[in-house]
């Protein structure tokens, strides 16, 4: 049986990604830029595991999710970010599979199918209230070299931060900077 050993190698091994070196710097960015908490995700079949977390000046910090954490695909910003970007047969399978885990988190089958179209439609995810009463934010995939998503960058604030027009603004600063030659 694995004991506390082989999980804080685990751990430790995170911080060490290749991924995580290759986006540090920009997460470190977005982080100075919006304020706000940054986070990279990485998919691992139908979940995402929070790579690495940056924290922005804002006061008020956003803990919702820590480095190590896995989560359904499609619950949380980068999550759906990443879910929505897979073929259709891939997104109702992980629905199907997980549909307590997404009712638990507020994503009921109707607000799964708009959220899905919706981040579909505007190229980045935003969801409020999912994982964290009164916690909103916005994600966008990063794409592997074939065109499916892997990975996903995702930022997080209090809700009074994250009305329609900041999260707007920061899917914006998300494009640019993951679709302006990604990490550096």
């Amino acid at each position: 049986r694995l004991g506390v050993t082989a999980m804080q190698m685990g751990l430790a091994s995170l911080r060490r990604a290749p991924l995580v070196a290759s986006y540090q710097a920009l997460m470190q960015r977005l982080a100075r830029t919006s304020g706000d908490t940054v986070y990279l995700l990485v998919r691992q079949g139908d979940y995402t595991i929070c790579l690495h977390r940056e924290d922005g000046p804002y006061p008020v910090k956003v803990f919702s999710t820590r480095v190590g954490d896995a989560r359904v695909l499609g619950i949380g910003v980068g999550g759906m970010a990443i879910l929505a970007g897979l073929a259709d047969e891939d997104v109702q399978r992980i629905h199907g599979q997980h549909v307590a885990a997404f009712e638990g988190a507020g994503l009921g089958a109707a607000a799964f199918a708009r959220a899905v179209a919706r981040t579909r439609r505007s190229g980045y995810s935003e969801l409020l209230d999912t994982i964290t009463a009164g916690v909103g934010g916005v994600g966008m995939a990063i794409p592997h070299p074939d065109g499916t998503p892997f990975a996903a960058i995702s930022i997080a604030s209090i809700q009074p931060r994250m009305l329609p027009a900041r999260r707007a603004e920061l899917a914006a600063l998300l494009a640019r900077e993951l679709g302006g030659g990604g990490p550096g």
